[in-house]
């Protein structure tokens, strides 16, 4: 879906409460800096920053490394805050001698490596 600034000044995109998933807090620190009034709020063993950026409010945390970490922390941030949708935002590899970095990639196609393949069927 695109959303233009035209079409939220139509008033045909509702401001939102998305949620903003990371592994870490680095990942995270730029979003942070953009959002006006930043609140904390602990929630079991993990913060998550609620804040507003463009009449939206946003809910962030960095869940740690790991599908498991960013499922549990997801799942707290679904049920504490219900958010309208969810973003994550992270850092994923490349295999290509032309890369530099800070190179932008859009795969066609991923693989992660931490499953043995006979045990996820």
């Amino acid at each position: 879906m695109i959303c233009k600034s035209s079409d939220r000044k139509k008033g045909m995109v509702k401001d939102m409460k998305l949620g903003i998933v990371s592994a870490m807090p680095i990942e995270i620190e730029y979003v942070l800096s953009k959002c006006k009034e930043v609140k904390e709020i602990q929630l079991k063993r993990n913060i998550y920053y609620q804040g507003n950026y463009n009449n939206n409010e946003l809910i962030i945390v960095a869940s740690g490394v790991g599908k498991t970490n960013a499922s549990i922390y997801t799942q707290i941030m679904v049920d504490h805050f219900k958010p309208d949708g969810i973003i994550n935002i992270d850092v994923g590899g490349g295999l290509s001698d032309s890369l530099e970095p800070f190179d932008v990639v859009l795969g066609k196609s991923f693989s992660y490596h931490d499953v043995r393949l006979e045990l996820s069927k």
